[in-house]
């Protein structure tokens, strides 16, 4: 499902978008600020406060700048390209990766061994599932040839008669 978006800032817009925020839910946000540090406060008030602020600007945003649907990338190509690949594999690279940005801003011994271990797994899971996708490859090219053969050879004799 294609994902909504607000367009980027744009600087020369600034007036406009000041003009369409909506001046009535700025007074109501004081005001609920006020009684906020007036009085003793709770986490759902505070969040409401929070929602609301977002939802203004947001809004105001839209309105100003405009929205566009964010189309998801296929990701049919790689499962034709790599059949062998699968959500194992996936989940392994994954853990991996993440590993390797924490290692890039925490350099201990303990992320770089946690990394090593994790580069290890995610490549011993590939070679397993390429390994087991190339054996069942050649259990089945056997047939394929055969049929292969059969059907050419039919053609062959359709062609004669």
């Amino acid at each position: 499902m294609p994902e909504e978006k607000i367009k980027r800032w744009e600087n020369e817009q600034l007036d406009t978008f000041i003009g369409n925020i909506n001046r009535l839910k700025v007074n109501e946000i004081l005001a609920q600020l006020t009684e906020m540090v007036e009085n003793t406060y709770e986490n759902s008030i505070i969040n409401t406060v929070v929602e609301d602020v977002c939802r203004l600007l947001t809004n105001a945003a839209k309105s100003t700048f405009g929205i566009f649907t964010k189309k998801f990338k296929n990701t049919q190509t790689m499962r034709k390209s790599k059949p062998w690949f699968d959500s194992e594999c996936k989940e392994a690279r994954k853990k991996f990766r993440s590993s390797r940005r924490k290692l890039k801003r925490n350099h201990t011994d303990d992320t770089v061994n946690e990394t090593k271990k994790l580069e290890k797994s995610y490549k011993r899971i590939m070679d397993k599932r390429f390994v087991v996708f190339g054996s069942l490859e050649e259990l089945f090219n056997p047939w394929c040839d055969q049929l292969r053969a059969c059907t050419s050879y039919s053609r062959s004799l359709s062609s004669c008669i």
